[in-house]
């Protein structure tokens, strides 16, 4: 079985008042239909933890939230598609 493409759409991070903040977004495949159960782990590229990991709702919507400033590795896994990797995701406090 050959493993079809994932699509990240829209990542936006941004930080609230109290110095965390929220990475959001939408996962698709590459006809723009949504994946509904993915799971996304986000990894602190600086520490080398895992800080957070969530799953794709029915839209394929995700959000991580309450999460310090930092410089992220998002990882998006799906069965019967391939893993993708996002580096170097920016979460500031401006």
């Amino acid at each position: 079985m050959r493993a079809k493409k994932l699509a990240l759409v829209l990542v936006c991070a941004s930080v609230a008042f109290a110095q965390t903040g929220t990475i959001q977004g939408t996962l698709v495949d590459p006809s723009g239909a949504a994946i509904r159960g993915a799971k996304i782990a986000a990894t602190d590229q600086r520490k080398s933890v895992l800080v957070r990991e969530v799953s794709t709702i029915d839209d394929g919507a995700f959000q991580l939230g309450n999460i310090q400033p930092g410089l992220y590795t998002l990882k998006f896994t799906a069965p019967g598609f391939k893993t993708l990797t996002r580096t170097d995701i920016q979460l500031d406090t401006t």
